[in-house]
């Protein structure tokens, strides 16, 4: 991500208007693309598909594609993570050649059990056969989305994203009230438009992929031994996605609506929800392009000075990564903080003006923060990531999984809609407290920790291994 950033921040140095505006629009496109695509297409195609077809259809068509990202997150984040790893390390050792056939391999894993899991689900929720084969299609092609979004970040292109994400809206929102008004079955035409939008998407991206990155497409069993190389990250990936949908989960057991056997919703929670999340998304375009590549500069010259450097070198790169890291955190709280005090202060005028009326204004307020609280947490964990820190990320996102639901279980159990929100905001905000915590910690000793993973060298230079042996004395 820092390196968008750092193609992003070459069109901030003209220092115009529209250069920001070009940036940040960018920033947003691709820092945000599968919340932008999620929220505004399903969004814009549910209101407009409201004034010509029957609620149920439309409320059918919303619970499929919801339930599609849900369990396409919870399925792909692990393979996703993996395979930012992989690429990240093949990248930093120059063997680009190696990353074609690992994607490969990522997309032959996700897309197959993409295909059996989506089989399954869909058969329990006794759907009907071609809903049944539309939505397993679906459900496959964004598990394989979010896997080239994964490692599309080599390639520097973020034009190409931006320009992939718009057309792929568009053409999703177009094709799915276009179809649903000629094709017999209505809710057929939703779900194929809004597919045709991310299938452009998909091949736009693995197209222009597939001609610029060098090797061949094929199975790689170097890709495959990192899923056995860091379990702990496939851990991460999974409770990453499911710290966003554990809340939703148990307030749909609750209460939600059966539309199709276990496909359940609740819109008085899930709509105020997701308008929350979109208040954070200018937060992301922040991160990217100021927050983590002012962090990655100062990180970059920290590791280069580590193994090098005199003591007080290494000292002073590392107090100036600290306080660019600090400084950094409070910019994006601030920035962000102000964004979500002015939704809490219109809170009921706008609920009123997106004919939410009967949603409580107290449960969007506390959702705003969760929200707030939850993106917080997200970008600290990122800087974690920087130092490797696996078994904290786990035990973080594990604490944050459990305290979501159990708080979401207690609120939901005493039924006051208002009050809805208060076990995942906790939640958010225990784990953004603690986090921060644990990475200022971390980034103290992160110059110990580090020369200790580094491998002895004997006096030619080569690395010494250690093997157990015995002998008929020593034993």
């Amino acid at each position: 991500m820092a390196g968008i950033g750092f193609e992003l921040r070459k069109t901030l140095s003209r220092r115009t208007f529209t250069a920001y505006v070009r940036a940040y629009m960018a920033a947003l496109a691709y820092a945000s693309g599968p919340w932008i695509c999620t929220i505004f297409a399903l969004g814009g195609i549910v209101a407009l598909a409201k004034t010509f077809l029957e609620v149920v259809i439309v409320e059918q068509f919303t619970v499929t594609t919801v339930y599609v990202y849900a369990f396409s997150l919870l399925l792909s984040g692990p393979f996703q993570i993996v395979t930012t790893r992989y690429v990240s390390d093949r990248l930093f050792e120059k063997k680009e050649e190696l990353i074609a056939p690992g994607v490969t391999t990522a997309l032959a894993l996700v897309g197959s059990l993409s295909v059996i899991i989506g089989a399954i689900c869909s058969y329990l929720a006794d759907l009907p056969s071609a809903i049944e084969l539309s939505a397993v299609f679906l459900f496959c092609l964004v598990n394989c989305l979010w896997i080239v979004m994964s490692y599309i970040s080599c390639l520097k292109n973020y034009r190409l994203v931006t320009v992939a994400f718009t057309l792929g809206m568009a053409i999703a929102w177009g094709a799915a009230l276009a179809l649903a008004k000629t094709v017999p079955y209505p809710l057929l035409g939703l779900i194929w438009g809004y597919t045709a939008g991310h299938l452009f998407i998909f091949i736009l991206l693995v197209y222009v992929s597939f001609r610029e990155l060098p090797g061949d497409w094929s199975i790689s069993r170097d890709y495959l031994s990192y899923i056995s190389r860091f379990p702990l990250l496939l851990i991460v990936g999974l409770l990453t996605n499911l710290a966003i949908w554990i809340d939703k989960f148990v307030i749909w057991g609750f209460h939600g609506t059966a539309v199709w056997g276990l496909f359940l919703f609740y819109p008085p929670y899930d709509i105020p929800a997701y308008l929350a999340y979109l208040t954070a998304i200018p937060s992301t375009a922040f991160f990217l392009i100021k927050v983590e590549t002012n962090f990655a500069e100062h990180y970059e010259q920290f590791i280069k000075s580590l193994l090098v450097a005199p003591a007080a070198v290494v000292e002073q790169r590392k107090r100036e990564m600290i306080n660019g890291l600090r400084a950094g955190i409070v910019q994006l709280l601030t920035f962000q903080g102000v964004i979500t005090l002015v939704f809490i202060m219109v809170a009921p005028k706008l609920l009123s003006r997106l004919w939410l009326g009967n949603c409580p204004p107290t449960l969007f307020r506390t959702l705003l923060v969760a929200a707030y609280c939850h993106f917080a947490f997200l970008h600290i964990i990122i800087f974690l990531m920087y130092f490797d820190k696996r078994r904290h990320l786990v035990a973080l996102l594990f604490l944050f999984v459990i305290l979501s639901g159990l708080g979401s279980y207690y609120v939901a159990k005493m039924g006051i809609v208002a009050n809805f929100g208060l076990g995942y905001m906790g939640a958010a905000a225990v784990s953004a407290a603690l986090a921060g915590a644990v990475l200022f910690i971390k980034v103290e000793e992160a110059d110990g920790d580090i020369l200790f993973m580094q491998p002895l060298l004997d006096a030619r230079g080569e690395v010494i291994e250690f093997k157990e042996c015995s002998d008929d004395t020593y034993g």
